[in-house]
Protein backbone atom coordinates (compact mmCIF):
# COMPACT_ATOMS: atom_id res chain seq x y z
CA UNK A 1 0.00 0.00 0.00
CA UNK A 2 1.31 3.48 -0.76
CA UNK A 3 1.93 5.76 2.19
CA UNK A 4 4.26 8.16 3.96
CA UNK A 5 7.01 6.88 6.20
CA UNK A 6 7.95 3.44 7.43
CA UNK A 7 4.90 1.20 7.84
CA UNK A 8 4.18 -2.02 9.72
CA UNK A 9 1.05 -4.19 9.38
CA UNK A 10 -0.98 -5.38 12.37
CA UNK A 11 -2.87 -8.57 11.49
CA UNK A 12 -6.08 -9.66 13.18
CA UNK A 13 -6.26 -12.91 15.16
CA UNK A 14 -8.48 -14.52 12.54
CA UNK A 15 -6.24 -13.24 9.72
CA UNK A 16 -9.26 -11.65 8.03
CA UNK A 17 -8.14 -8.02 8.35
CA UNK A 18 -5.14 -5.79 9.00
CA UNK A 19 -4.23 -2.15 9.56
CA UNK A 20 -1.06 -0.09 9.25
CA UNK A 21 0.93 1.64 11.99
CA UNK A 22 4.20 3.59 11.98
CA UNK A 23 7.52 2.60 13.52
CA UNK A 24 8.50 4.15 16.87
CA UNK A 25 12.18 3.47 16.25
CA UNK A 26 12.42 6.20 13.62
CA UNK A 27 11.53 9.82 14.21
CA UNK A 28 11.14 11.15 10.69
CA UNK A 29 9.68 8.03 9.12
CA UNK A 30 6.94 7.71 11.73
CA UNK A 31 5.57 11.22 11.29
CA UNK A 32 3.45 10.45 8.24
CA UNK A 33 1.30 7.67 9.76
CA UNK A 34 -1.47 9.76 11.33
CA UNK A 35 -4.49 7.80 10.14
CA UNK A 36 -5.24 4.16 9.48
CA UNK A 37 -7.98 1.94 8.11
CA UNK A 38 -8.70 -1.75 8.60
CA UNK A 39 -8.42 -3.60 5.28
CA UNK A 40 -9.07 -6.96 3.68
CA UNK A 41 -5.72 -8.76 3.24
CA UNK A 42 -7.01 -10.52 0.13
CA UNK A 43 -7.46 -7.34 -1.91
CA UNK A 44 -6.49 -4.37 0.28
CA UNK A 45 -9.99 -2.92 0.23
CA UNK A 46 -11.20 -1.00 3.30
CA UNK A 47 -13.45 -2.90 5.69
CA UNK A 48 -14.29 0.20 7.70
CA UNK A 49 -13.95 3.98 7.66
CA UNK A 50 -10.62 5.77 7.85
CA UNK A 51 -9.58 6.43 11.45
CA UNK A 52 -8.22 9.96 11.40
CA UNK A 53 -6.08 10.05 14.53
CA UNK A 54 -4.22 13.25 13.64
CA UNK A 55 -0.99 12.37 15.49
CA UNK A 56 1.75 9.78 14.76
CA UNK A 57 0.55 6.18 15.26
CA UNK A 58 3.41 4.16 16.74
CA UNK A 59 1.79 0.78 17.39
CA UNK A 60 -1.55 -0.98 17.57
CA UNK A 61 -3.23 -4.25 18.48
CA UNK A 62 -6.57 -5.99 18.00
CA UNK A 63 -8.78 -7.11 20.88
CA UNK A 64 -9.03 -10.92 21.20
CA UNK A 65 -12.32 -10.93 19.26
CA UNK A 66 -10.91 -8.50 16.64
CA UNK A 67 -13.75 -6.01 17.14
CA UNK A 68 -11.68 -3.18 18.68
CA UNK A 69 -8.19 -1.84 18.07
CA UNK A 70 -5.97 -0.09 20.58
CA UNK A 71 -3.50 2.46 19.26
CA UNK A 72 -0.34 3.88 20.84
CA UNK A 73 0.08 7.43 19.57
CA UNK A 74 2.72 10.12 20.08
CA UNK A 75 2.67 13.88 20.53
CA UNK A 76 1.55 15.84 17.44
CA UNK A 77 5.03 17.34 16.97
CA UNK A 78 6.93 14.18 17.88
CA UNK A 79 10.61 14.74 18.65
CA UNK A 80 13.26 13.45 21.04
CA UNK A 81 12.32 16.29 23.36
CA UNK A 82 8.63 15.27 23.56
CA UNK A 83 9.19 11.58 24.30
CA UNK A 84 9.71 11.97 28.04
CA UNK A 85 7.43 14.85 28.92
CA UNK A 86 5.69 13.61 32.05
CA UNK A 87 2.60 15.84 32.01
CA UNK A 88 0.60 13.43 29.83
CA UNK A 89 1.38 15.15 26.54
CA UNK A 90 4.06 12.67 25.36
CA UNK A 91 1.43 10.30 24.01
CA UNK A 92 -1.77 8.41 24.69
CA UNK A 93 -3.53 5.07 24.22
CA UNK A 94 -6.75 5.19 22.20
CA UNK A 95 -9.42 2.55 21.68
CA UNK A 96 -11.45 2.44 18.45
CA UNK A 97 -14.37 0.50 17.02
CA UNK A 98 -12.87 0.12 13.56
CA UNK A 99 -16.15 -0.95 11.96
CA UNK A 100 -18.00 2.25 12.91
CA UNK A 101 -15.02 4.60 13.14
CA UNK A 102 -15.97 5.55 16.70
CA UNK A 103 -13.36 6.24 19.34
CA UNK A 104 -14.31 4.50 22.57
CA UNK A 105 -13.91 6.92 25.44
CA UNK A 106 -11.20 9.48 26.05
CA UNK A 107 -7.53 8.81 25.28
CA UNK A 108 -5.50 7.48 28.22
CA UNK A 109 -2.45 9.67 28.87
CA UNK A 110 0.88 7.95 29.36
CA UNK A 111 3.81 8.94 31.64
CA UNK A 112 6.10 8.94 28.57
CA UNK A 113 5.72 8.16 24.88
CA UNK A 114 4.01 4.74 24.43
CA UNK A 115 6.06 2.50 22.16
CA UNK A 116 4.30 -0.88 22.08
CA UNK A 117 0.98 -2.38 23.23
CA UNK A 118 -0.29 -5.92 23.85
CA UNK A 119 -3.84 -7.08 24.62
CA UNK A 120 -4.29 -9.81 27.24
CA UNK A 121 -5.62 -13.02 25.67
CA UNK A 122 -8.55 -13.47 28.08
CA UNK A 123 -8.93 -10.26 30.11
CA UNK A 124 -9.82 -6.65 29.33
CA UNK A 125 -6.26 -5.62 30.05
CA UNK A 126 -3.76 -3.78 27.86
CA UNK A 127 -0.01 -3.72 28.49
CA UNK A 128 2.10 -0.74 27.43
CA UNK A 129 5.83 -0.09 27.39
CA UNK A 130 6.88 3.55 27.29
CA UNK A 131 10.02 5.10 25.86
CA UNK A 132 11.59 5.52 29.29
CA UNK A 133 11.26 1.79 30.01
CA UNK A 134 8.27 2.05 32.36
CA UNK A 135 5.77 -0.79 31.83
CA UNK A 136 2.14 -0.45 32.85
CA UNK A 137 -1.27 -2.00 32.31
CA UNK A 138 -4.61 -0.39 31.53
CA UNK A 139 -7.91 -1.85 32.73
CA UNK A 140 -9.90 -1.35 29.54
CA UNK A 141 -13.27 -1.04 31.30
CA UNK A 142 -12.29 1.42 34.04
CA UNK A 143 -9.26 2.94 32.19
CA UNK A 144 -7.29 2.71 35.43
CA UNK A 145 -3.54 2.21 35.04
CA UNK A 146 -1.14 0.16 37.13
CA UNK A 147 2.62 0.46 36.84
CA UNK A 148 4.41 -2.90 36.83
CA UNK A 149 8.01 -1.85 36.18
CA UNK A 150 9.05 1.54 37.52
CA UNK A 151 12.73 1.66 36.63
CA UNK A 152 13.52 4.35 34.10
CA UNK A 153 16.41 4.03 31.67
CA UNK A 154 19.17 6.63 31.25
CA UNK A 155 18.02 9.36 28.90
CA UNK A 156 20.08 11.36 26.43
CA UNK A 157 17.86 13.54 24.24
CA UNK A 158 15.12 10.94 24.28
CA UNK A 159 17.39 7.94 23.76
CA UNK A 160 17.25 4.92 26.11
CA UNK A 161 21.03 5.10 26.54
CA UNK A 162 23.88 6.90 24.79
CA UNK A 163 24.10 5.65 21.22
CA UNK A 164 20.97 3.52 21.47
CA UNK A 165 17.38 3.98 20.38
CA UNK A 166 14.97 1.07 20.79
CA UNK A 167 11.24 0.88 20.26
CA UNK A 168 10.86 -1.73 23.00
CA UNK A 169 8.03 -4.22 23.20
CA UNK A 170 5.57 -6.17 25.35
CA UNK A 171 3.79 -9.50 24.85
CA UNK A 172 1.77 -11.93 26.96
CA UNK A 173 2.26 -15.63 27.49
CA UNK A 174 -0.41 -17.77 25.86
CA UNK A 175 -2.19 -18.42 29.17
CA UNK A 176 -1.92 -14.74 30.11
CA UNK A 177 -0.12 -15.34 33.40
CA UNK A 178 3.14 -13.65 32.35
CA UNK A 179 3.98 -10.37 30.67
CA UNK A 180 7.24 -10.10 28.74
CA UNK A 181 8.94 -6.73 28.23
CA UNK A 182 12.01 -6.29 26.06
CA UNK A 183 14.18 -4.00 24.00
CA UNK A 184 14.56 -0.81 25.99
CA UNK A 185 17.27 -2.13 28.35
CA UNK A 186 18.82 -4.63 25.93
CA UNK A 187 17.27 -7.42 27.98
CA UNK A 188 13.92 -9.15 28.39
CA UNK A 189 12.05 -9.72 31.63
CA UNK A 190 9.04 -11.85 32.54
CA UNK A 191 6.59 -10.37 35.05
CA UNK A 192 4.11 -12.53 36.98
CA UNK A 193 0.81 -10.65 36.71
CA UNK A 194 -0.50 -12.19 39.94
CA UNK A 195 2.33 -10.80 42.04
CA UNK A 196 3.74 -8.03 39.85
CA UNK A 197 7.24 -9.42 40.42
CA UNK A 198 9.91 -10.22 37.84
CA UNK A 199 10.23 -14.01 37.45
CA UNK A 200 13.37 -14.07 35.33
CA UNK A 201 15.56 -11.91 33.12
CA UNK A 202 17.13 -12.74 29.76
CA UNK A 203 20.29 -10.74 29.04
CA UNK A 204 21.05 -9.25 25.63
CA UNK A 205 17.46 -9.81 24.47
CA UNK A 206 16.83 -7.06 21.97
CA UNK A 207 13.40 -7.65 20.45
CA UNK A 208 10.55 -9.99 19.61
CA UNK A 209 10.24 -11.92 22.87
CA UNK A 210 7.29 -14.25 22.38
CA UNK A 211 6.10 -17.52 23.93
CA UNK A 212 5.31 -20.42 21.65
CA UNK A 213 1.81 -21.92 21.46
CA UNK A 214 2.52 -24.30 24.36
CA UNK A 215 4.04 -21.68 26.70
CA UNK A 216 7.07 -23.97 27.05
CA UNK A 217 9.57 -21.98 24.99
CA UNK A 218 10.50 -18.35 24.36
CA UNK A 219 11.78 -16.95 21.11
CA UNK A 220 13.69 -13.65 21.03
CA UNK A 221 16.39 -11.77 19.17
CA UNK A 222 19.68 -11.34 21.02
CA UNK A 223 22.79 -9.21 20.59
CA UNK A 224 26.29 -10.70 20.45
CA UNK A 225 27.63 -8.68 23.37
Amino acid sequence: LPGDGLQSPVISHNAQSFFIVGDPGFLGASQGIRSTVVRDPANGRPLGPELKIGVPILDGVYSPDDSIIALAVAAPNRSRETMFVDDGSAGTIQFWNWKTGERLGDPVSMPAEPRCVAWHPTRDLLAVICGDGVVLTIDIQSRETQTLLHEQTPRVLGMPAPGQYSSGGVSFSVDGSLLFEFGIRNEARAVDLRTGKVCYTMKRAYSGTQADSTDRFLVYSATQQ
